[in-house]
């Protein structure tokens, strides 16, 4: 079901979208190399990014409802029953959270959430990378 993305919007902080985008596009270059006060700004820009949507030909869609239609409702329940037989639990969840962090753009670029004509939709496609981390650590560290 492809969706006719029209814009992205940046709803309730649009004084910090600069801020936000900024720190988001540098999450998705080197994330892995941040220290912790950059992953303290990381953590205040994908909260901001909360109130951020994009608006389709079927609506306007909030980013926390595509993470959890696009990623979590599809992926979650997999993981989880992965995570629980193994005995490594830590390890192995990197190599699960980089199977499914591989597909999310192109999972969205198919329903039409990800266009490289639209330079603000890689915030969707960062936004959806970042949550499922944070998802997938939470299992692997509970």
């Amino acid at each position: 079901m492809l969706l006719q993305l029209t814009q992205v919007l940046y709803t309730k902080f649009t004084i910090y979208a600069n801020f936000a985008v900024t720190v988001v596009f540098e999450f998705l270059r080197r994330g892995h190399e941040f220290g912790r006060d950059e992953w303290r700004q990381v953590i205040i820009a994908f909260d901001l990014l909360k109130n951020a949507a994009v608006l389709t030909d079927r609506g306007l869609l909030p980013f926390p409802v595509i993470y959890r239609q696009q990623v979590e409702d599809r992926y979650a329940d997999n993981l989880i029953e992965q995570l629980y037989l193994e005995d490594l639990v830590e390890k192995e969840s990197v190599h699960r959270w980089a199977a499914v962090a591989r597909t999310i753009e192109p999972h969205l670029a198919q329903v039409g959430l990800s266009r490289p004509d639209i330079p603000a939709t890689r915030l969707i496609v960062a936004y959806c990378l970042y949550w499922w981390r944070a998802f997938v650590l939470g299992y692997a560290l509970e």
